[in-house]
């Protein structure tokens, strides 16, 4: 699952990505570079990836790759 930043909270669907994160990656592929502004997490750089079934996000690249191998394929 997509994490949370600290507080509490996503805004996106059933607890998932913040709205933003998945706007950032609207028209993209996994894998893409993607960036974002959100008001808990601030500026985010990173790569789309998908945190739940036909959700595609905008995620730090690095949480993307301690998601157990899954997503953020190569670049």
């Amino acid at each position: 699952s997509f994490a949370q930043p600290p507080g509490g909270g996503g805004g996106g669907p059933q607890g998932g990505p913040p709205e933003a994160a998945l706007e950032a990656c609207e028209g993209m592929s996994e894998g893409e570079s993607c960036s974002f502004s959100d008001d808990r997490m601030g500026d985010i750089t990173g790569v789309c990836f998908v945190p739940q079934e036909d959700i595609l996000a905008c995620a730090p690249e690095d949480m993307v790759r301690g998601e157990g191998g899954q997503g953020g394929g190569p670049r």
